[in-house]
Formats: structure tokens, C-alpha cells, sequence
């Protein structure tokens, strides 16, 4: 699921051939129709055994993961997060505890980060988060930060 059709468009694009998706364009900001679509492709394709989140709304994608939890099936969610969710003020194992606690549910962090060079920062670019939540996915870590988030005060 993504808010667009041109998401999708350029993430099947990016995709070996093999890759089996079932994609739907929705946007989660439209609350019910969001839950009602993911039900409906649910009800057509089976429960996912891995999910990519990439959503900015904490509240909205706790909800995801406890509608796709209450399925009982063992499900990899990866919820990709900005550098903000690392800042010294935050907290990663705060941030994960109402997911774990979600039998069904193994729950992984993707940090996006930046990238120091030389005396400047910048952010990732789009081949560098590909590449970083590809290899995040096949790692399988809790955590995984793309990039780097240290030092702090280096963030662009």
C-alpha cells in the first residue's frame, strides 16, 4: 500500500521480477477507508508476512500493525523512522514497546540517518535508502539505522 499510484509504480519498478507484491494505492491519512482497504486487499491476498512502513504518523502506524497483528500470524513489521526518532531526547525502546507487545508481531526499526562528508552532512539520497532498507530487511535486526545519527549535532 502506498498514498500513490506513482509510489508504487516506482518501488515494482525497483523490484526483481520474482517479487510478488500486492500493491493498492491509499492513502493511511483517510483513517477508515485506509483500515477498510487493507481489510478488503487482507480478505483478497492473505495476511502479509512482512510489512515496509515508511508512515509519519506514529498513532496511524501502531494502528496498521495492530490491525495486521490481531490476525495471530507471525508478521515482520519494519517501520521505517527519520533521524528525529533518534534524537538524544528520544527513545528507540520507548518508541518500540507498544509493538512488542504484539505476540505475532516481530517489530524492526529502520532509522533513517544522514551522512557526514568531510565537514558537511547531508541527507541520504534515494539509491542510499533503498540499498539500507533492503539490507535492513534481509539483516532482520530489531534496529537498524541507515546512515548514521551520530554526532547529533552534524545532523543537516
Amino acid at each position: 500500500m502506498a498514498r500513490t499510484s506513482a509510489s508504487l509504480q516506482s518501488l515494482q519498478e525497483r523490484l526483481a521480477s520474482s517479487t510478488q507484491v500486492a500493491a493498492l494505492a491509499v492513502d493511511y491519512r483517510a483513517g477508515h477507508a485506509f483500515s477498510q482497504a487493507l481489510q478488503a486487499r487482507i480478505d483478497e491476498a492473505g495476511v502479509p508476512d512482512l510489512v515496509l512502513a515508511w508512515i509519519h504518523d506514529a498513532s496511524i502506524a501502531l494502528r496498521l500493525a495492530a490491525q495486521l497483528a490481531a490476525y495471530g500470524q507471525p508478521l515482520d513489521f519494519f517501520h521505517v523512522l527519520g533521524s528525529a526518532s533518534a534524537s538524544p531526547n528520544a527513545s528507540l525502546a520507548q518508541q518500540r514497546m507498544a509493538y512488542d507487545a504484539m505476540p505475532a508481531l516481530s517489530y524492526h526499526q529502520l532509522v533513517l540517518g544522514f551522512v557526514c562528508e568531510g565537514p558537511d552532512s547531508r541527507w541520504l539520497d534515494h539509491d542510499e535508502i533503498v540499498q539500507g532498507v533492503r539490507h535492513a530487511i534481509q539483516a532482520g535486526d530489531a534496529c537498524q539505522v541507515i546512515g548514521v545519527v551520530e554526532p547529533w549535532a552534524r545532523r543537516p
